[in-house]
Formats: C-alpha cells, sequence, structure tokens
C-alpha cells in the first residue's frame, strides 16, 4: 500500500505544532527516520565536543544557514545527512 508507515509505532503528532506537510498523516517516512538518527549523532557529538570544536561547528553553521538558532542549524544537517543516506541506498 502507498504511503505505508515504516514502523506502524512511529506516529507524527496531528496538532498545532505538526508540520504541515504531515498534518493528518499517520506516518514517518525513512527519510525522517534517518534524519531522527542522524540527529541523535549531531547532539551527541556537540556534547562532547570541546570549546573550540563547538566554536567551529557554529561558525560553520552560520556559513552555510545564516544566524539561525543551533536547534533548526542541527534539524537542517540532520535532514541533510538523512538525504546523503537515501542518495547512498541507490547506489
Amino acid at each position: 500500500m502507498e504511503n505505508q508507515p515504516r514502523n506502524p509505532r512511529m506516529q507524527l503528532f496531528d496538532g498545532e505544532h505538526a508540520s504541515s506537510a504531515y498534518k493528518g498523516k499517520d506516518f514517518v517516512t525513512l527519510r525522517d527516520d534517518f534524519a531522527g538518527k542522524a540527529m541523535v549523532g549531531i547532539l551527541g557529538n556537540l556534547a562532547i565536543a570541546d570549546k573550540f570544536l563547538a566554536v567551529k561547528q557554529r561558525e560553520y553553521w552560520i556559513e552555510q544557514y545564516g544566524n539561525i538558532p543551533e536547534s533548526d542549524c542541527v534539524a537542517r544537517e540532520s535532514y541533510v545527512m538523512a538525504d546523503a543516506m537515501l542518495k547512498a541506498r541507490e547506489q
């Protein structure tokens, strides 16, 4: 069936904070799943990074995305990694 959840237990909530792209849908795509896993890795590395590396990471994000909140940078980077994982699956 089309748009079947990869894992039925992974449900997106349908509330005021739900993304408009997913509103009313009850699945998480493989891309979303990969992005979530990438985010865990990014956040884990930030937690153990020394001050110098943390500053360099922030400078990179400002260069890539502008001066936006760090949480938005992490989300965007997570989807960049997810897209790379999906591309690698095709090879």
